[in-house]
């Protein structure tokens, strides 16, 4: 059965807010440090991938970034994240320079969530913290007597010393900057004291709907994604409804495109560019599966070449779902099909499946 879909999202808008970076000369007559700690890229906008890093003091620096933009500096103290978040702290900050880049196009417009939806939006800041490294969507898994596997999806995993310190930080993610500046009145209260700031945010903030932002695309896509969650799903839902639901919304609102650059992969390419692969429709679909406590991984396989798609948990059983085999490529009309929506695997056609991963 096909139906028309309108590609929209009643009550979403995105916000943009511009921002501006400093200068600062360091004298030539400081002694130049090693500086072979980290890659800096010249010239060109910052677009590579951020080293966040959670430091002594709470605060989330980018040493990778801080370099890049103020090469001077690491020519001239070092390139390590310690010697560079000293330079901010003591001269960087005043001169109004940022700690790590945030892209302020990709920040969802305030919304007020409740109860559920509050709890859900919050866990887009979450981050696994290891020896001081921010790992966005990452989890432990494997351990053995000497090393564990953390497996993270930016990274396609890696292993790490069963002494390592790692722990789940709440709010690793949270720009403290961003809601500041756009709450002034609580700027007034707290300064840019995170710790004050996330409280403020988690336990009032949420729910009055204040501008709040990630400091990555990713955690700003997923506030997103509770707030479009929150949108079209109601308490009367059955799980199956709840699926249904999210794939009619997937397929209506983004389109499937080889030519999407970076973000085809992930969900901030989808949520935010409304394109995407196969991949990207399917952590998308996990992460919304996520939001509402349904069990679900990603596939990995071929269909007619390299391929992504669902398994999902509902009724006492797992099915198969993919969303992009239900949004035609290069349609007319903006038309779907519930072809390959809840499906055993006997009636997934042409689908082989290699295996499953669980990316949230």
């Amino acid at each position: 059965m096909e139906k028309n879909v309108i590609k929209n999202v009643a009550g979403i808008v995105v916000m943009a807010v511009g921002v501006m970076i400093g200068a600062l000369l360091i004298p030539s007559s400081v002694q130049a440090m090693d500086i072979s700690y980290i890659d800096i890229q010249d010239p060109g906008p910052y677009s590579g991938v951020g080293h966040l890093h959670m430091m002594s003091d709470g605060n989330v620096f980018d040493h990778n970034y801080y370099a890049w933009a103020h090469p001077e500096v690491a020519y001239a103290v070092g390139g390590t994240p310690e010697a560079l978040y000293q330079h901010y702290l003591t001269v960087g900050r005043s001169a109004g320079w940022l700690p790590y880049v945030s892209n302020y196009d990709n920040v969802p417009a305030p919304v007020p969530m409740q109860g559920y939806w509050a709890e859900k939006q919050l866990l887009a800041f979450s981050a696994l913290i290891n020896n001081g490294y921010i790992l966005e969507n990452s989890k432990v898994a494997y351990p053995d007597r000497e090393w564990m596997l953390i497996y993270c999806a930016d990274y396609d995993g890696y292993r790490a010393s069963i002494n390592s310190k790692i722990y789940v930080d709440e709010s690793a993610l949270f720009d403290a900057n961003y809601y500041a500046m756009m709450n002034p009145d609580i700027a007034a209260l707290y300064g840019t004291d995170k710790a004050a700031l996330w409280n403020h945010y988690k336990t009032i903030g949420v729910y009055e709907g204040r501008p709040a932002a990630g400091i990555t695309d990713e955690a700003n896509a997923k506030i997103l994604a509770a707030q479009v969650a929150a949108y079209i799903i109601t308490p009367d839902m059955s799980d199956v409804q709840k699926v249904i639901a999210i794939h009619d919304w997937m397929v209506g609102y983004a389109h499937y495109d080889l030519s999407c650059g970076l973000n085809c992969r992930k969900i901030q390419g989808f949520m935010f560019e409304r394109t995407g692969v196969c991949h990207g429709y399917a952590v998308t679909f996990e992460y919304f599966m996520a939001l509402l406590d349904i069990p679900c991984n990603v596939v990995l396989g071929e269909s007619g070449g390299y391929h992504s798609w669902n398994s999902v948990f509902v009724n006492g059983q797992w099915l198969y779902v993919d969303v992009t085999k239900d949004d035609p490529v290069n349609s007319v009309m903006d038309l779907y099909s519930n072809s390959y929506l809840l499906k055993t695997g006997d009636q997934m056609l042409y689908h082989t499946v290699w295996r499953t991963e669980d990316y949230f």
